[in-house]
């Protein structure tokens, strides 16, 4: 778009990753998947290290930040990377862009002084470790991520004045996918060479300084390595260097690769790649390289797991798992006690159970395909669908291959990794699809209420963040009660009353005291329930009032059939999580509460896609076009 005779410019537009909107709905799933990988696991990092007394420690402060920091960064280009990619107008103000400048800038100055930091935590810790806690006590520490905070933000603030005063006069297209420097320079129409400097100055210094700083302490700890005589204690100290050193190496090649050259040497392609690892790639591994790999965060998992005492194992009989466990303070498993012992019951209910679970894999993978590869159902309500149905792909799968295994095993044990493992899953996704379905309503309510601005209301722009925000939501809430749970101590009995790790279930055999448990329960629930579901009365009551004003009669009836078939699913989703969750743990009930869990655990997963989408034309004609083309690309084949 060029605006030429023209000083000033309101927006600018990304010119993306690529125009090929198969490969962009790729990467959107590509993406999606990293970012919420990057969001799980440096918000779990923090949460580790806060929780375990054990990482208190200089090292597992500096790590904490990191996670910070890349968790921030990834969120700062992220989300508006996913929204360009499913948007044809790719367009950000220009205040925007230079507050996504700014704090792109300021966090990745801030974690180059930070990696500096940590590599003279490492130095200390190996080649002085008598006197590590004197010279990395927390004054210095505090000192250390405050200096590397201070310069981050001196950098940005520098950077993003000198960039406010340019002028942009000729074309308003940035060649990349989010307000980067290089490429935002490339645009301006005044003279650019006194900022070219001073950034190559900043970020120059930045990075020589950082990189020095690293270097000298890796050479010394390298030569203190090769002192050890010890085979092992080598291999160990090589390991933990090659992994910070892989990080380091990759987070700054790129970072060098992109910024100490001329800005007329500014490459689409090659700079685009390389800023993909170090705003998107980065943020992901570095849980990985860092802490996943350690040992010690990993006992840490598990102490925060099973709150520190371990008890003995016991044999593999299942009459003794089945104890009551009076003198042991913690379980490291749970038996799911399921619905019945009797096992004609239980092999009809394998199989039964199996149908259900395989129709809805094919029901709900088979829409995702068909909306991905269907260019007539590339809008904003069947994007909403494919989410869906991925939700309740995975929703299923959550519970119910453990719960076909434990229908004909005489084992039925989970263990405690496992058991918090399904119930995170679980809530994540529960939650999710409660948000999903609000906006869904939402959406509704926008093509029937006001049909004519539905393109503009429910743009890419609104659609995007709103699946985003509900996957965010629901890990959020997941997070919350996950850790709140299993804080808790079970010395009274291993055996749940469930088919699956739910909450009310694993709070009834706790010894610990439950209520601040129950009351987050209560509000967590309650609160996301009232929410959802005024969005959905609030929308479909508007929806009636325009279905009341539709003249024709089968126009009505359209209408009302599939506001019906949305609300029946709705109705029976909301019921029973309302039943369940939203009421004291002491009313929890073996048989009513099993029951009614199977319905929105393996039912309605089941039931979605004929709800949505099986009885809509729109998917029954995608569907004949599909299976049409492979009917006459077969009879072409076998007629040769």
């Amino acid at each position: 778009m060029e605006r030429k005779n023209n000083t000033l410019v309101h927006d600018f537009i990304f010119l993306g990753l690529t125009d090929s909107e198969e490969i962009q709905s790729i990467l959107f799933m590509l993406f999606l998947l990293i970012y919420l990988v990057t969001v799980l696991g440096n918000a779990g990092m923090i949460l580790i290290i806060r929780l375990d007394l054990q990482l208190h420690t200089p090292m597992y402060f500096f790590l904490s930040h990191l996670s910070f920091l890349d968790l921030s960064y990834s969120t700062v280009i992220t989300p508006k990377t996913l929204e360009n990619l499913l948007t044809s107008t790719k367009h950000i103000s220009y205040g925007g862009c230079l507050v996504q400048m700014y704090f792109f800038v300021f966090l990745g100055a801030t974690e180059c002084f930070l990696l500096s930091s940590m590599a003279y935590d490492r130095y200390v810790a190996i080649c002085n470790p008598l006197h590590y806690p004197v010279v990395m006590s927390t004054r210095f520490c505090c000192s250390l991520v405050f200096g590397s905070y201070l310069i981050g933000f001196v950098d940005s603030f520098v950077t993003v004045l000198r960039m406010s005063r340019l002028h942009f006069c000729d074309s308003n297209v940035i060649h990349h996918f989010f307000c980067d420097t290089p490429p935002v320079l490339a645009l301006s129409c005044t003279d650019t060479h006194d900022i070219e400097i001073m950034i190559f100055i900043v970020a120059g210094s930045t990075l020589m300084v950082s990189l020095i700083t690293i270097s000298v302490s890796y050479v010394s700890i390298l030569s203190t390595i090769l002192k050890i005589t010890s085979t092992s204690g080598k291999r160990k100290a090589f390991s933990t260097c090659a992994s910070h050193l892989l990080g380091v190496t990759i987070f700054y090649g790129t970072m060098i690769f992109t910024y100490l050259k001329p800005s007329k040497s500014y490459s689409l392609g090659k700079d685009q790649v390389a800023s993909v690892f170090y705003t998107i790639v980065i943020p992901m591994l570095n849980p990985l390289i860092y802490s996943l790999r350690n040992k010690e965060v990993k006992n840490a998992l598990i102490r925060v797991m099973q709150k520190g005492e371990e008890m003995p194992r016991f044999p593999s009989d299942l009459n003794l798992y089945r104890t009551q466990m009076k003198n042991v303070t913690e379980a490291t498993m749970f038996i799911l006690m399921g619905f019945t012992d009797d096992f004609e019951v239980q092999v009809f209910l394998f199989l039964l159970f199996l149908a259900i679970y395989l129709f809805t894999l094919i029901g709900n993978l088979g829409l995702v395909i068909l909306v991905m590869g269907e260019s007539r159902l590339h809008n904003p309500m069947y994007y909403f669908l494919s989410v869906l149905s991925f939700l309740d792909a995975c929703y299923s799968s959550v519970v119910t291959p453990k719960m076909l295994v434990n229908f004909l095993a005489e084992d039925k044990s989970i263990s405690y990794l496992g058991c918090a493992a399904q119930m995170l899953l679980f809530v994540t996704f529960g939650t999710t699809e409660c948000f999903l379905l609000a906006a869904m309503a939402y959406d509704r309510y926008v093509a029937i209420y006001n049909p004519l601005l539905y393109s503009v209301s429910m743009s890419p722009r609104v659609y995007v963040p709103l699946i985003v925000a509900s996957y965010v939501g629901g890990i959020l809430h997941a997070s919350v009660h996950t850790v709140a749970t299993f804080s808790l101590s079970f010395c009274a009995s291993n055996e749940i009353r469930h088919v699956f790790c739910d909450i009310p279930p694993l709070l009834a055999i706790s010894c610990s005291d439950t209520h601040t448990n129950q009351l987050l329960l209560f509000y967590f629930v309650g609160s996301i329930e009232i929410v959802t579901i005024l969005i959905v009365l609030i929308s479909y009551g508007f929806i009636v009032l325009a279905i009341l004003n539709i003249h024709s009669a089968e126009g009505r009836r359209k209408v009302f059939s599939t506001c019906g078939s949305h609300l029946t699913g709705v109705s029976i989703y909301h019921g029973t999580i309302l039943f369940m969750y939203v009421r004291p743990s002491s009313s929890y009930a073996l048989d009513h509460d099993m029951i009614v869990s199977i319905f929105y655990t393996i039912v309605i997963p089941m039931l979605n896609p004929i709800i949505y989408s099986l009885r809509n034309k729109d998917v029954k004609a995608a569907m004949k076009k599909l299976f049409g083309k492979n009917w006459c690309i077969n009879k072409v084949h076998f007629s040769h």
